[in-house]
């Protein structure tokens, strides 16, 4: 799956901490490195999710 910046996508990865904070949120790529796929993140209250590989997100 591609991404872009803005993308609103969910964390479907296994990791139980980000599970933990951010399943059940809504998140907006806000930068992205194309060549290690992975994504800075941002929740609606600005709280920033770093190093996020592709394969653990789904778009909403």
């Amino acid at each position: 799956m591609s991404f872009k910046v803005g993308d609103r996508v969910y964390y479907t990865g296994s990791d139980a901490k980000i599970l933990s904070d951010y399943g059940n949120q809504a998140l907006e790529i806000i930068a992205l490195d194309a060549k290690t796929r992975q994504v800075v993140c941002q929740t609606v209250c600005l709280a920033q999710v770093v190093g996020i590989a592709f394969e653990e997100l789904s778009k909403c």
